[in-house]
């Protein structure tokens, strides 16, 4: 093969495969001048191209010895962060003074429902403000420290 016949076959310039070359990738020997490829050189260099490559990152380093990553599934990235955004948002709602009772929910793990007849049946403070209920985080607290204090009789 010869210069252009390999860039295309690689979709690369020529000034690429002079690089691989160089680096070693690839052998060219000169007939009369011209470069000419080994074909079957060329085709396993394309295969490799198309392999995925994992880029591992060094996590630690400890006497010489470098540690590193272990390729993560995108998949598992996404989890993670959807924990991590659920973590920062309790940490948020945590720092507020007033919880509306989606936060509330959200915050304690009961469903509005439950939490709304609470407040209407009085066992949780609240007060309606602009349409809303709001909540103040130390009584949602003592509603849960209740339940759980009563917990041999049935409340809903």
């Amino acid at each position: 093969m010869d210069i252009n016949q390999v860039a295309e076959y690689l979709s690369v310039s020529h000034k690429t495969v002079r690089r691989y070359v160089k680096a070693g990738k690839l052998k060219v020997v000169y007939v009369d001048g011209k470069g000419v490829y080994d074909q079957s050189q060329v085709e396993a260099l394309k295969e490799e191209k198309q392999t995925p490559v994992h880029r591992a990152i060094a996590v630690s380093e400890t006497e010489g010895q470098t540690m590193l990553s272990q390729f993560v599934p995108p998949e598992q990235i996404i989890q993670f962060l959807q924990v991590f955004e659920r973590y920062h948002n309790l940490q948020y709602l945590a720092s507020k003074l007033t919880l509306t009772i989606e936060e509330a929910a959200m915050m304690s793990g009961f469903s509005r429902s439950g939490l709304r007849e609470a407040v209407k049946s009085g066992t949780l403070k609240a007060i309606k403000q602009g349409g809303r209920w709001r909540v103040r985080s130390q009584d949602l607290e003592q509603y849960v420290k209740c339940l759980f204090g009563e917990a041999g009789h049935h409340h809903n």
